[in-house]
């Protein structure tokens, strides 16, 4: 049973060796985890620190989005980390 991006990041943060694995191979700890990874995707890790923050910006496609309910859309169903999980 696949659990949520939330309760992955729970761990991670709660399990030194798992964070380890994820920064190092992040589609295999996602898999682990129930996600449905396509191969041709692949994720970079970046980490925060207290002074630097990152803005990721989500590919939801080429076409132009009209709206803000346009958007939610199309950012929910690219999920969070782009993958359904």
């Amino acid at each position: 049973m696949a659990v949520s991006m939330k309760e992955v990041m729970v761990e991670l943060y709660s399990d030194p060796e798992l964070m380890a694995r994820f920064q190092a191979d992040p589609k295999a700890v996602l898999q682990e985890k129930g996600a449905e990874v396509p191969e041709d995707i692949t994720f970079q890790v970046v980490n925060d620190t207290a002074k630097v923050r990152h803005i990721v910006l989500p590919h939801l496609g080429s076409e132009k989005i009209a709206s803000v309910a346009e958007y939610e859309e199309r950012l929910s169903k690219s999920g969070i980390i782009g993958v359904p999980l």
